[in-house]
């Protein structure tokens, strides 16, 4: 995927990096749609931002002036 950029975000892969970042909004998700999606500690989240940086279909948004890890897009 390429990168995607605007005034506030990035849009781009995941890496092994966001693991800390996706555990911290994982962890105890606050929609209950999202329950399934929870990571029970950082080897949880490790795992989960391996898979997802070696899938096409997860995209890493972020803060643009921080980089840090807000959120994502599945399909």
């Amino acid at each position: 995927m390429e990168t995607i950029e605007t005034n506030r975000l990035v849009l781009r892969p995941f890496t092994q990096r966001d693991a800390a970042d996706l555990f911290e909004y994982l962890h105890k998700p606050a929609a209950s749609c999202f329950l399934w999606l929870a990571l029970v500690d950082m080897n949880d989240a490790e795992r989960e931002a391996a898979g997802r940086s070696a899938d096409d279909k997860s995209i890493a948004v972020c803060l643009r002036a921080s980089g840090k890890l807000v959120g994502d897009l599945f399909a």
